[in-house]
């Protein structure tokens, strides 16, 4: 018997045990793993037409199969429809609601390549109307809160954020310099995170078993990234979210803050608050936080002064403060990397990307036409720099010497200045390595209407045509590329350089609490 025939029996040997279990989570796992090792489309494509007949679309079993569907068959109205399902099971699972946000939003991120679409992703998944089912949940729950009283002024925050991981990660360094400036304004910070990307069970709630790995936070490998005088509580991952929540809520109640911000797209935990304390939300995207808070800090000018109901019904209107800054310039005695250290060839000119997700944004018809680009410049080398540095897979036919991939590197600045120009991909974050490149003086070629478009502004372009009209410019012109560089470097000087960030910060803090009283006067005047 054929090797080919074997896994094509064990698939649907995996389909009819998991149509005799449909709410059984690992019959779809087993199934998973079944169909992932046929290669015959026309198999797969019967075995899914049949489970469609089989199995429930409601409940738990239609859950699960939704979310297996979305994941084998890279269909997001797959992703619709289990967040539509997973409004209607009973009793409420906050760690089941939890873990299909985490799942939902990771592919999200994956498949779309601009704010806009970003948005009507997260609405077609229903996330407002999950999060205010978590939200209410949780306010009914807790007994132990902040009481609401009269604020006059701002003197101990209270940052909320959803996970803090190892470093380098990201949205962890944009908390601890949150942190870190206030502190330098003088006001008195404590950290609170529930790590609520990591679901007790995760691949148990979900059909294709998916779950979330993340680094674990060390105050001594942060070093002075790392305010110390700063109180950090992180929930324990043995419990569920809601027991960390509630333990969370604790702890922000005995610290009794007079501000809360919160850093991150989202997070239940800022729902009871906001009904006693003003809140300022900083999202890692540059879109509204998908929280209730009084003012969000906005990357696009446009933004500002505007009231937003970006996410339907279910949140208070927030208010736009321009406040772009997000990124720290690290000092200049950083150690120096060498092109050799990075089997770079010294003679050439050097593309290069950053990011966690590269593998899956670097696809598709942009990433043909890059390929197309390098062979007409045989003398430019791409480096792509994120993640566990796996090639991704619209590359690996290109010659060894035009693309090379590292995985996380700790010292991007010393990275950034061995290259020439930073590429950004048609995609949703990127915001702090187009940063984190303009600090460094690189000419920058990216789209509008993302996170990394907000941080260069006029100089985003619009459609395909333009960015590689403007790539190839800036490869064939050395005088274009430092005069680009040259601008970068001063907007990042004006716009995003963290540390002139206290005063614009400290503003929007006075307005949040504005907004508060106004919003609160009747109740604890």
């Amino acid at each position: 018997m054929s090797e080919i025939h074997i896994h094509t029996l064990l698939l649907r040997d995996a389909a009819t045990q998991t149509i005799a279990n449909p709410g059984a989570s690992h019959c779809w796992h087993r199934l998973k793993d079944y169909y992932l090792q046929v290669d015959n489309e026309l198999v797969k494509k019967e075995l899914v037409e049949y489970l469609l007949l089989q199995t429930p679309d409601e409940g738990v079993a239609g859950f699960l199969r939704s979310t297996w569907l979305a994941s084998m068959l890279n269909d997001d109205t797959h992703l619709a429809a289990a967040g539509r399902i997973l409004q209607g099971i009973a009793p409420l699972d906050p760690d089941r609601l939890v873990a299909f946000l985490v799942f939902a939003w990771a592919r999200i991120l994956s498949h779309v390549n601009n704010r806009t679409a970003f948005s009507q992703a997260i609405r077609d998944a229903y996330f407002p109307e999950i999060l205010h089912k978590l939200e209410r949940h949780l306010s009914q729950l807790v007994t132990v809160r902040p009481l609401a009283r009269k604020i006059e002024r701002i003197q101990k925050v209270a940052i909320i954020t959803p996970y803090l991981s190892s470093y380098p990660h990201a949205p962890t360094s944009m908390t601890l310099h949150q942190a870190r400036i206030l502190i330098e304004q003088g006001i008195e910070v404590a950290l609170f995170s529930c790590l609520d990307l990591t679901v007790p069970g995760m691949p148990h709630l979900l059909g294709a078993g998916e779950s979330t790995t993340m680094g674990a936070f060390d105050v001594a490998k942060w070093g002075p990234q790392c305010p110390p005088e700063i109180a950090i509580y992180q929930g324990a991952e043995c419990f569920s979210v809601i027991g960390r929540w509630g333990d969370m809520l604790t702890h922000v109640a005995t610290f009794d803050p007079d501000l809360v911000m919160s850093v991150g797209f989202y997070s239940p935990l800022v729902a009871p608050l906001f009904e006693a304390r003003p809140v300022l939300g900083l999202n890692i995207h540059s879109v509204a936080p998908l929280n209730a808070v009084d003012v969000w800090l906005c990357a696009s000018p446009e933004d500002a002064g505007k009231t937003h109901a970006e996410w339907g019904g279910y949140l208070a209107n927030s208010i736009g403060w321009h406040h772009p800054y997000r990124v720290r310039r690290k000092p200049t005695t950083t150690s120096a990397v060498s092109r050799q250290e990075l089997a770079l060839p010294e003679t050439a000119l050097v593309l290069i990307s950053a990011g966690y997700r590269l593998e899956m944004e670097i696809d598709g018809a942009w990433a043909t036409r890059m390929i197309e680009l390098l062979k007409s410049h045989p003398h430019v080398t791409w480096l792509l720099v994120g993640g566990k540095g796996t090639m991704p897979h619209a590359l690996k036919q290109m010659p060894p010497q035009q693309v090379r991939v590292l995985c996380e590197q700790d010292n991007m600045p010393a990275v950034f200045q061995c290259c020439d120009i930073y590429v950004n991909p048609p995609r949703m974050g990127g915001g702090f390595s187009v940063a984190e490149a303009m600090a460094e003086g690189l000419p920058v070629v990216t789209y509008s209407d993302s996170d990394g478009g907000c941080k260069v502004g006029g100089s985003a372009v619009l459609n395909d045509t333009d960015y590689f009209s403007k790539l190839a410019a800036l490869i064939v012109s050395a005088d274009m590329r430092r005069q680009e560089g040259t601008a970068m470097q001063t907007l990042f000087s004006t716009t995003l350089d963290l540390d002139k960030s206290g005063p614009s910060l400290l503003a929007a803090c006075d307005l949040a609490l504005q907004r508060f009283t106004g919003r609160t006067t009747p109740v604890i005047s």
